[in-house]
Formats: C-alpha cells, sequence, structure tokens
C-alpha cells in the first residue's frame, strides 16, 4: 500500500510538458534577467537614498514604507507639514535625477 501511494504522488505531481496550461504558467514566470533588472535597481535606489539628507531620507521612508501622513512625519520630525512636503519633493528630484544617471 505504501509503494503504492508513493508511486500515485510521484506521478500526480509530474506535469506533462506538452500541456498547454504547462506552457501558459511558465510563460506567465518573471524571467531571471528581470529579476536581476529588479534587484539591480533595488541596489541603486538604496545607494541613492543614502546619499539623502538625514530628515529627506526619514521622510520618504515614513511615507512609502510606513504610509503616514505629511502631519504624522512632521510630528515626528519636528517639522512642520509643509516642511514635510519640501523634503518629499526634493528626496524624490534627487532620486530621479540620479536614478536617471545609470540608465
Amino acid at each position: 500500500m505504501k509503494e503504492h501511494a508513493v508511486r500515485d504522488r510521484r506521478q500526480a505531481s509530474r506535469l506533462d510538458i506538452d500541456d498547454a496550461s504547462v506552457h501558459q504558467r511558465l510563460g506567465e514566470l518573471p524571467s531571471l534577467d528581470s529579476q536581476l533588472d529588479a534587484s539591480q535597481t533595488a541596489d541603486r535606489l538604496r545607494s541613492v537614498l543614502d546619499q539623502l539628507p538625514v530628515k529627506w531620507r526619514t521622510a520618504v521612508i515614513l511615507q512609502y514604507r510606513y504610509g503616514l501622513t505629511y502631519q504624522e512625519i512632521a510630528d515626528r520630525l519636528g517639522v512642520s507639514s509643509n516642511m514635510v512636503k519640501k523634503y518629499l519633493a526634493q528626496a524624490l528630484g534627487h532620486c530621479r535625477r540620479r536614478m536617471a544617471q545609470w540608465e
């Protein structure tokens, strides 16, 4: 019985390479090149973020990673919400320029 169960599981786990659904699922997998590109882009972005002044970087992280509002960020940084907007605008402009240099 045990051997039959093992054999049945093995047969069930095999894929028919000629099956259209298998080809479709394989086509949906991200290519290795796109995974490498995404990894390199993330590394570059980390490097660019490290170049930012501390308050700019903190504002970016608090908004985009943690979803805080301008006022919540302002309270944490001890500045006005208008200053947070300026930090974010300056930080994003810097990031865009630096990321464009690598492309």
